[in-house]
């Protein structure tokens, strides 16, 4: 299996998760995350991060959002295993925060892209509709919708 990054996001409807992460992320998604201040948006996904550090016993992951242009793409994102911190930068993605969460549990890339696509895909298939790739990366397809 290769460890970079894949040719397109492996979308697989056959995909596996834990149970507990479906519901965990399911009621994220009943919180609406793209909806309120930066302050409230950072909590929302605190609160899906508290739950799932509890489902993968990783009691000293932490999260970190740098606030920087609103509209700025969440692509410098990223995990450090020596201070197991995940920092998110730019625009909150929901995708992105599960890919870097993807690394966290130790998934490379490769690992990384499949896990969180597809999670989003089972948990957000109305977003995941509006969606178009670029390689690896799925963006909001601007000719048909915009994520609310």
């Amino acid at each position: 299996m290769p460890s970079g990054y894949p040719d397109n996001p492996m979308l697989d409807a056959n995909m596996k998760h834990k149970r507990e992460t479906v519901k965990a992320v399911k009621r994220f998604k009943q919180t609406n995350p793209w909806k309120g201040s930066r302050e409230v948006r950072a909590a929302k996904f605190d609160a899906l991060l508290a739950e799932l550090k509890v489902i993968y016993n990783k009691p000293s992951l932490r999260c970190v959002y740098e606030c920087q242009r609103p509209y700025y793409e969440s692509f410098a994102s990223c995990y450090s295993p020596y201070n197991d911190l995940i920092t998110m930068r730019g625009r909150f993605s929901v995708i992105t925060f599960l890919h870097e969460f993807a690394h966290a549990l130790g998934r490379d890339e490769y690992g990384a892209v499949r896990w969180s696509t597809n999670l989003f895909a089972k948990v957000f298939p109305e977003k995941m509709a509006v969606l178009a790739n670029s390689g690896h990366v799925l963006t909001v397809n601007r000719a048909t919708s915009e994520v609310q």
